[in-house]
């Protein structure tokens, strides 16, 4: 009875003209950390186009945001939210029209929890993704976060691609070295990272060869790597042969993060 009900409700609501809503799809694309005490000022701005909502989300702590200001194309801000974003729940904020071309969110927030927080940026960008298939960042960056192309992966990733050569774990709120041998005396294409039960964010990637050079990875340090993913970068210079590989990540979400480490021959 209750079926059709509902579907008896659909069907007049499709008959009356009313438009059924639309759902968002979510993808996270972004973080601020916010400290314990004093409201501070930070920003986010890597925006590859247009997005239709924008949703925030904390864990393990409630965060007091005094303010929440948006910046746009056009140049012109405006305040979107205000108040309390409580652990474990979402608010979602809309941005129809021109606002949709946000730049930069600048957040004035502190954490409850005397070891701060982390505010997760999360994006629908259903009507603008031509946007950020143009955008500079796509192949380095966007790619590997919306897989629209490819199902379980970004555009071009493929599994079958790449071997695995190590894995190391981060624990902890701050960044950690760590060290994943390299194949020496093989020589190595690119290599690639993937985050395997959580979001992480390495802030350094550096590779040592057989020969003694050193060389840091282009990492994006605001990037963050989303959990079943993989990210994987050139290995500059005309040096192949992969001695070690030298991360400096951590968790975001988690206690603790697992990383692999790939490479294609």
């Amino acid at each position: 009875m209750r079926t059709l009900s509902r579907t008896f409700l659909m069907a007049t609501a499709l008959s009356c003209g009313l438009a059924m809503p639309a759902m968002a799809d979510w993808y996270r694309i972004g973080s601020v950390d916010v400290s314990h005490g004093m409201d501070r000022d930070t920003s986010y701005s890597r925006f590859g186009g247009g997005v239709d909502k924008l949703r925030l989300d904390v864990r393990d702590s409630d965060v007091r945001c005094r303010s929440v200001r948006a910046t746009f194309a056009n140049g012109s801000s405006r305040e979107v939210f205000q108040g309390r974003l409580r652990a474990g729940h979402s608010e979602e904020i809309e941005l129809p029209g021109e606002r949709a071309h946000v730049t930069k969110l600048d957040f004035t927030c502190r954490a409850s929890s005397r070891a701060g927080a982390t505010i997760a940026i999360s994006a629908d960008v259903s009507s603008h993704r031509d946007e950020w298939r143009r955008s500079p960042d796509w192949n380095r960056s966007w790619a590997g976060i919306f897989n629209w192309d490819r199902p379980g992966g970004g555009m071009g990733w493929n599994d079958n691609d790449w071997v695995r050569i190590g894995t190391q774990t981060f624990r902890g709120r701050h960044d950690r070295n760590a060290v994943v041998a390299g194949w020496r005396g093989r020589s190595v294409e690119r290599i690639a990272v993937k985050p395997l039960n959580g979001d992480a964010r390495c802030s350094r990637i550096t590779v040592r060869f057989g020969n003694g050079n050193t060389r840091d990875l282009d990492v994006d340090r605001g990037m963050r790597m989303r959990e079943g993913r993989g990210y994987s970068f050139d290995l500059p210079g005309g040096d192949r042969n992969l001695r070690e590989v030298v991360m400096q990540c951590r968790p975001l979400d988690r206690r603790s993060v697992r990383i692999d480490v790939l490479a294609r021959k």
